[in-house]
């Protein structure tokens, strides 16, 4: 090598060592921080794919290919509010996954487009919000748009009803009180195209059908919750009416059946063991339409697919790694129909991929297994 030549380049090593790597080079990604990791359709491609917001001011796109992922970065100038005020949704109705956040009187709106960026618009708000975990995403007037709910303590509801660009103001009321955050849950429970709200205390749940400008409650006896956490909504026998399933000690689930306006209560059973609240998810894995549950536990992941009536249960052997305690998160991500699980490599940069395989109709329903991939990230240039 010349000597001319090899200057400017000796000169730019000691450049990024001392400074840093230079904007427009490509490095490894970086994840968001615990909370800061979500699972959504960013470009309306069918293909779950994952952002992360960093705390260096990153916002990351991780777009599924299928077989790996391709990111895009882009400089996020507003502030993000606490990781239980802020939200991954399709906000605008226009088939892509949004992200939106809070923090004080300001709702910060960051829009899925046409390009490989999220558009940047801050919206000034009333500065009421429920506590951690009583704010709830869900289109609680049928308008087809995402709309924020905040349950504050003395029964009021501060309604943030989106238009598509800003938020209308709105009191609604409920006259019955609210349970922990871990027994509160937004989903249309009637499917009349509305969010509604039901909340657990004690022998009673409180069902709140949305009716488009107030909620009518409904006080329901149901006993037999699991502990916060182990409680998740989904339709496990496939009626299209949402239902609450509780994992409760001894193996037991407690089954809450939808049917619109109440619950019918059923036992089913699992013979596996549960892992940590964060590493225990809801979807439905084997794509039969009903929602199945997944826990993992060191290196064994227990599966408990729905057959309408209670659960088959099976232990998979599994890598123990995952996500370091910063992402684990289940979707679609290589378009097959059934729910994955995805979590932060080992290396902290790539992604450890569970991707649901096996031909379950061939026989028993624990022919479902999981496929261990690891999943590069390409195209990633930090802004």
């Amino acid at each position: 090598m010349k000597f001319k030549s090899f200057v400017p380049a000796l000169l730019g090593l000691l450049l990024v060592v001392l400074f840093g790597t230079a904007a427009g080079a490509q490095v490894a990604p970086p994840w968001g921080d615990g909370g800061f990791n979500w699972v959504g359709d960013f470009n309306g491609d069918g293909l779950a794919d994952i952002a992360s917001a960093t705390p260096d001011g990153q916002l990351i796109i991780r777009r599924s290919t299928g077989r790996g992922f391709v990111a895009s970065a882009q400089r996020v100038s507003t502030a993000w509010g606490g990781r239980q005020y802020s939200w991954a949704n399709d906000f605008n109705n226009d088939g892509k996954t949004d992200i939106v956040t809070a923090r004080g009187g300001n709702i910060y709106l960051h829009l899925s487009d046409d390009s490989r960026t999220l558009s940047q618009t801050a919206v000034m708000t009333l500065d009421r919000w429920g506590g951690p975990g009583f704010n709830w995403v869900g289109d609680f007037n049928g308008d087809g748009f995402q709309d924020l709910a905040s349950a504050l303590p003395n029964g009021e509801m501060v309604m943030r009803l989106f238009d598509g660009s800003d938020f209308d103001l709105e009191t609604w009321q409920v006259s019955t009180p609210w349970g922990g955050s871990g027994y509160s849950w937004a989903a249309d429970y009637n499917n009349d195209g509305k969010t509604d709200l039901a909340t657990a205390r004690d022998s009673s749940l409180y069902l709140h059908l949305s009716q488009g400008n107030e909620f009518t409650t409904t006080t329901l006896s149901a006993t037999g919750w699991g502990e916060s956490g182990y409680n998740w909504t989904g339709d496990y026998n496939g009626d299209g009416f949402v239902d609450l399933a509780s994992a409760v000690r001894g193996g037991t689930i407690t089954m809450r059946l939808g049917s619109g306006q109440a619950f019918d209560s059923e036992v089913w059973t699992v013979d596996t063991d549960w892992g940590g609240d964060n590493y225990s998810w809801a979807a439905d894995f084997n794509g039969d339409g009903r929602t199945d549950l997944a826990s993992a536990r060191d290196s064994s992941l227990f599966l408990h697919l729905s057959t309408g009536q209670d659960f088959e249960s099976a232990t998979l052997a599994s890598s123990n790694v995952w996500g370091q305690g910063r992402f684990n998160g289940a979707g679609d991500f290589d378009g097959d129909g059934r729910a994955d699980i995805a979590a932060v490599a080992a290396n902290g940069v790539d992604a450890v991929m569970r991707l649901a395989a096996g031909d379950e109709s061939a026989g028993s329903e624990s022919a479902l297994n999981f496929e261990l991939r690891d999943w590069k990230t390409t195209g990633y240039r930090r802004p």
